[in-house]
């Protein structure tokens, strides 16, 4: 009886993993298409490239396909894009920026 227990609790916690992921995966795909339908210089803007997005959007449903298209972003060099965008929310200027006159 109590091997049967445990084994509803791990199907349980099994499917709720399951919709979570579904559930990500889903906001991902509503908002990739948001993104894929923008031009390719917008995108380009943005960080992301057309094919990441569709890459991303076959991805396993367990693959965290944001955290691909954040990587490859970081790959790309536009880490220090995000720095200097972090420096500016925060009303300062990122290293090496100076304000002329």
């Amino acid at each position: 009886m109590l091997g049967s227990h445990k084994n509803d609790q791990t199907i349980r916690m099994h499917t709720a993993t399951l919709v979570g992921s579904y559930s990500r995966r889903q906001q991902f795909r509503r908002m990739a298409l948001t993104l894929l339908a923008e031009k390719d210089d917008t995108l380009a803007d943005l960080g992301y490239k057309r094919w990441e997005i569709n890459v991303a959007l076959k991805l396993p449903l367990r693959t965290d396909a944001m955290a691909f298209l954040e990587q490859h972003r970081q790959a790309s060099g536009l880490e220090y894009d995000n720095e200097s965008l972090r420096f500016m929310k925060a009303g300062k200027r990122p290293r090496g920026v100076y304000q002329y006159a």
